[in-house]
């Protein structure tokens, strides 16, 4: 059955093996501007960090909130009504969804490996919530380039709550989550470095996510300017280019779904359950 699914299992020794490097990041490539974001297939509008997006069970894809919210207009949001606004097929629901991820798994689907992955750790979706199992997903998500697998696994050893805290490892999962363009594992960086009182340093990561439309990059250049640590130019270029990438992202149902899921996580009191929602498929980030 699908509960019998060979899933690997969480082990040390391999994790030890994934983040093995022969020498350390240089800064040239570490700083180097990472790719462009992804798009939503449907809109083609980039998928910025402060863009949810859903990813679809049944054809792999992931779309942004605001297309299948206005295919669900269309449909009266009415679930048994509204197709995948990609594939057209019906939606899935809960007691489906965990089928069709492992079958995606089989077919080395990284975007599936993830999120079955956030599942496993949450409890999400009908699964049992199996942490070990779900570091054993993400770890081989890694293997296969998952950059949200990555900057999980940076979260995961950066907070030691359920293995032993380690912040060479968690760095060493930001900076490869970063350099394929996670903004969130470049902002996580810059706290790091500041923390570290690397103020500068720290700013430099912040300067980059910023540039992509991270709201939390902008708002620590900020402070980093009215600290010193940022020149007024530097500044002023990080406003125009956190601009243009808002821009460039925004459309009216985005912005709707924005209020929304803003609405939404103000009435989630509990840390676990808002991480959660952040990583199934009701907010899911970049």
């Amino acid at each position: 059955t699908s509960g019998n699914m060979n899933v690997p299992r969480y082990r040390p020794k391999d994790e030890a093996e994934s983040v093995k490097r022969t020498s350390e990041l240089s800064d040239e490539v570490l700083f180097k501007l990472p790719p462009p974001c992804k798009e939503c297939p449907i809109c083609f509008l980039p998928i910025i960090s402060s863009i949810t997006s859903t990813y679809q069970a049944c054809c792999g894809k992931f779309l942004c909130n605001g297309c299948i919210y206005a295919s669900g207009k269309v449909a009266g949001y009415d679930v048994t009504k509204c197709p995948c606004p990609f594939c057209r097929q019906p939606v899935p629901q809960d007691n489906e969804v965990l089928k069709l991820l492992r079958k995606r798994v089989k077919a080395k689907d990284v975007n599936a490996m993830h999120t079955l992955a956030c599942q496993y750790y949450y409890g999400g979706s009908g699964a049992t919530r199996d942490v070990d199992k779900a570091l054993g997903i993400f770890l081989s998500a890694t293997k296969l380039g998952s950059i949200e697998s990555h900057f999980a696994l940076g979260n995961i050893y950066r907070q030691g709550q359920i293995v032993t805290k380690d912040m060479p490892k968690a760095i060493k999962h930001y900076e490869i989550a970063a350099m394929g363009g996670s903004d969130n594992a470049r902002h996580s960086l810059g706290s790091i470095e500041c923390e570290a009182g690397n103020f500068h340093r720290a700013m430099r990561h912040y300067m980059i996510s910023a540039s992509a439309g991270h709201d939390p990059s902008l708002m620590s250049i900020r402070k980093g300017f009215e600290c010193g640590f940022v020149t007024k130019d530097d500044y002023a270029k990080a406003l125009r280019a956190h601009k243009d990438a808002q821009d460039e992202a925004k459309s009216e149902s985005r912005d709707f779904i924005a209020a929304i899921n803003a609405r939404s996580l103000q009435a989630v009191h509990d840390p676990a359950r808002k991480a959660h929602m952040l990583c199934s498929g009701f907010l899911h980030r970049k």
